[in-house]
């Protein structure tokens, strides 16, 4: 006579505390690795006002002024408004191709100037920033003001970081 061995199966209950186990230990995870993944968010935003940082003390270095925060006609929000910040310190980020595009006679939302105005510099944005990478037309300024361009012309980068510019006196 032979004997036959015979071969048990895992049972559905055994397979459920499996997966029950599995399902504890990933939710047990989940939070940790979320805290990983903030770290290297801040790490990066860090990382990018430094870089802005650097870029403004090297432009001041340069041309032995630092950048303005905005330039317009005559009050804010209401005039045309020509170069900012952002775009002064590009060539002091290794974004020198990027500045050379943007014409300094000619107010920011010129045609000529929009592909600089809509240009994404990554390190302008903050990686948990919802808004990073968008195309959006400002909350305050006059391009929401009912201006005649088409709806394109208004729009522009997104940027997570900002600079405060005040009125001087010459």
């Amino acid at each position: 006579r032979r004997c036959v061995a015979s071969r048990r199966g895992f049972t559905l209950i055994e397979l459920l505390v499996v997966i029950e186990i599995i399902a504890i230990l990933i939710g047990l995870l989940l939070p940790a690795i979320q805290k990983v993944r903030e770290a290297a968010a801040r790490l990066s935003c860090q990382n990018n006002m430094k870089q802005i940082g650097l870029a403004v003390h090297n432009h001041h270095d340069s041309i032995g002024t630092a950048p303005t925060g905005g330039m317009n006609g005559d009050r804010c929000c209401s005039q045309p408004t020509w170069t900012n910040w952002a775009i002064e310190i590009l060539p002091f980020m290794e974004q020198d191709n990027l500045y050379r595009q943007y014409v300094q006679t000619v107010e920011n939302n010129a045609p000529v100037n929009k592909f600089v105005t809509q240009s994404r510099v990554k390190t302008y944005e903050c990686p948990s920033d919802t808004q990073a990478g968008q195309l959006l037309v400002p909350a305050s300024g006059r391009q929401n003001r009912g201006s005649a361009a088409a709806p394109d012309e208004n729009l522009w980068r997104t940027s997570s970081y900002r600079a405060i510019s005040g009125r001087a006196n010459s």
